[in-house]
């Protein structure tokens, strides 16, 4: 009944107005009436002239525009007569035009119809929403799928591709009125036909550009995914356009390697994530025919001169996505939706990211939402990593991940209130002391983390935390009661020797401060110390020992770093138990302790860098304080991108101090030291 009185308002319109188009638009009215209803007889002349006219209808011509305009509005207000059936060919050529490449005359008559059409034709629904989501990107974009019907025309008659592509300046300056026309008509849509959602989902997941594109074009539609999100009506439609939006950043983070860290002059941040360029595609994506989008991606993405992706086209691209989502995450925040979003970022956590092996930055948009509300959230992540870690019928490797993701939020979280760490741990703590292998276990009670897995990651999420924790503890008079009364001595003396497996940079840093805190007996300090050399050379524990990734490690995107740096705990922050400690061991931490005292995590985000206004700006790379904290958090307690601590290497090194800037010939001085 709604659509019927909107057709009819716009009716009354046409003939309150008497312009030559409205007159037109009568006059035609009646052509296209007949047309349509002889389009199923074998004399279907004017139906078949009327294909012909819209197929042959020049786009550069003076009368486009016109002859679409009318023909738009005379069809907007005859939807009934149209069938998906009979008239597939006319509505292919009509749901094949673009917002971005007509007039905004043309245009609005054009999302009339799509708007008319869906709520009146069921059958046309998913037809409707397809082409109002294929105008998330402009076909100067490049890639088939987005490509309208006449400019594919053009494009089979011998326009060139990067004709079309240089047309980008002018669709993007339309880019605000296009994408506010597109998600009103999407909005009206979804107020008439009930099950708009269920379509619209399938359809954005399926016309996702792939996720080798470039960035632009992958966070222009990240944008409208992100947008109907936060304008959907339905809570089934938000989810599902969040949980793909952090599949699509899973996607990007896995292809970055911390392994392949390279040196690259024009790279605007410290070091550049060199990734290898994956050719064999998956079955799916090997199953597309020439000139598929992936192929067609694939050639327009920046590689560098070796054929791989350098951080600049991969990292950036991942910094770019993260620093959009971030944004939107602050303003669901803003709007009172914590719980919310929240809720369906732990779906996806426990789904996706938990079991990604080495995620390296998708995993910080819950580290921000947990900042946002950090009593109430972050005990709702450390109650489900606690249960995941601790129940048996989960599989280990998902056990020891969440060890890992606990140990490094609990440590690396500036906001978590201390009684959740210290129930954390005491919740860890009690579960290892009461570890019994299981009857098909208990043949293999040596050291062997294929086995016992599980337990060594809670031991050293134990350690590892008190670490960067400790000191807090202790300085607590509630919560040093607490840590004081855990049997820490049992937990290291167990049967299965924990000490041997964990990382050896963990256990001596542990040991260091909870023998200065009398935590610990000393004599564990002199068993390790007797040990070292074989730690050194790898054979304490020998190919079981535990190599567990941390999280949360210091987060290396330049733009979106802004959104958890104020949230993030880093190594140099720490304060040491242990006042014997040389100053080389901890890189000069008390002096820092002082400049990162007192956090104020409520504060806005500090004003993003943009990378692409900075590349001569030697104050991106010459800060003293932020590359101090990159160096000493990637060292002894980081193992992003690996583990520098001298205590791994088969021969002592001792560290270099960093100079203020970091040239290509500096870091061929100081090659040893990082690769």
């Amino acid at each position: 009944m709604g659509v019927e009185m909107e057709i009819v308002a716009q009716e009354d319109s046409i003939a309150k107005h008497g312009n030559g188009i409205d007159r037109s638009v009568s006059s035609i009215k009646q052509e296209l009436s007949r047309a349509l209803s002889l389009a199923s007889e074998q004399e279907a002349s004017e139906y078949k002239k009327l294909l012909w006219e819209w197929r042959e209808l020049r786009v550069d011509g003076p009368e486009c525009n016109s002859f679409l305009e009318c023909r738009l509005k005379a069809l907007s207000q005859m939807v009934s007569y149209i069938n998906e059936r009979e008239h597939s060919e006319l509505l292919s050529y009509i749901l094949g035009m673009s917002l971005w490449v007509h007039s905004a005359e043309t245009s609005n008559s054009l999302v009339e119809f799509v708007v008319n059409l869906a709520s009146v034709n069921g059958g046309c629904v998913a037809q409707c929403l397809d082409m109002l989501v294929r105008n998330f990107l402009p076909p100067s974009c490049g890639l088939p799928a987005f490509v309208d019907f006449f400019s594919r025309r053009a494009v089979a008659k011998g326009m060139s591709k990067e004709t079309l592509m240089q047309k980008k300046v002018d669709h993007m300056n339309r880019k605000e009125s296009v994408l506010d026309c597109v998600h009103s008509a999407l909005q009206r849509i979804s107020d008439f036909v009930p099950i708009t959602s269920m379509h619209l989902h399938r359809i954005v997941l399926q016309r996702m550009p792939h996720r080798i594109i470039d960035k632009e074009w992958n966070a222009l539609y990240m944008e409208n995914m992100l947008r109907l999100e936060q304008a959907a009506k339905s809570e089934f439609l938000k989810s599902q356009m969040l949980l793909a939006v952090v599949d699509r950043l899973i996607e990007i983070d896995v292809e970055i390697r911390w392994e392949d860290i390279v040196k690259e002059d024009d790279c605007n941040k410290v070091f550049v994530l060199d990734m290898e360029f994956d050719e064999a595609l998956d079955d799916n994506e090997a199953c597309v025919g020439p000139g598929s989008e992936a192929q067609h991606a694939a050639g327009i993405s920046q590689h560098s001169a070796g054929g791989s992706l350098t951080l600049c086209a991969v990292a950036d691209k991942m910094d770019v996505l993260m620093d959009m989502t971030l944004q939107h995450l602050q303003r669901c925040a803003e709007a009172g939706r914590i719980e919310q979003v929240f809720n369906i970022l732990m779906t996806s956590f426990q789904s996706t990211i938990l079991d990604t092996y080495k995620s390296k930055f998708t995993q910080f948009l819950i580290f921000y939402m947990c900042s946002q509300s950090p009593l109430t959230l972050s005990e709702k992540f450390t109650s489900l990593l606690c249960e995941i870690l601790t129940s048996s019928q989960r599989a280990p490797n998902t056990r020891m991940s969440a060890a890992a993701y606990l140990a490094s939020f609990l440590a690396r979280a500036r906001y978590v209130p201390l009684c959740i760490v210290s129930s954390c741990l005491r919740r860890m703590v009690e579960w290892c002391i009461s570890y019994t292998p299981r009857q098909a276990e208990k043949v293999s009670l040596t050291v062997d983390t294929g086995v016992h897995g599980v337990l060594y990651s809670a031991c050293q999420a134990i350690m590892y935390v008190l670490c960067f924790k400790m000191r807090a503890l202790l300085d607590d008079s509630v919560e040093r009661a607490t840590l004081c009364k855990l049997p820490l001595n049992d937990l290291l003396r167990h049967s299965l020797n924990p000490l041997k497996l964990c990382l050896p940079s963990v256990v001596e840093e542990f040991l260091k401060q909870a023998t200065a805190a009398g935590l610990v007996d000393r004599s564990l300090s002199t068993e390790v110390n007797k040990n070292i050399s074989a730690l050194v050379s790898n054979s304490f524990g020998g190919i079981n020992r535990l190599d567990m990734f941390f999280p949360f490690d210091p987060y290396l995107l330049r733009r979106s770093d802004r959104f958890i740096r104020p949230s993030f705990l880093f190594w140099s922050m720490v304060q040491s138990l242990d006042d014997d400690v040389s100053d080389s061991d901890f890189e000069g931490n008390r002096a820092k302790t002082e400049t990162h005292s007192s956090p104020d995590i409520s504060q806005k985000p500090q004003q993003s860098l943009d990378s692409d206004s900075m590349e001569d700006d030697d104050s991106v790379i010459e800060d003293d304080e932020d590359l101090d904290e990159f160096e000493i958090s990637m060292n002894r307690m980081s193992l992003t991108p690996r583990d520098y601590s001298p205590v791994l290497r088969k021969a002592p090194v001792v560290p270099l101090p960093l100079p203020a800037k970091l040239t290509p010939e500096v870091l061929q001085q100081y090659s040893d030291v990082f690769l």
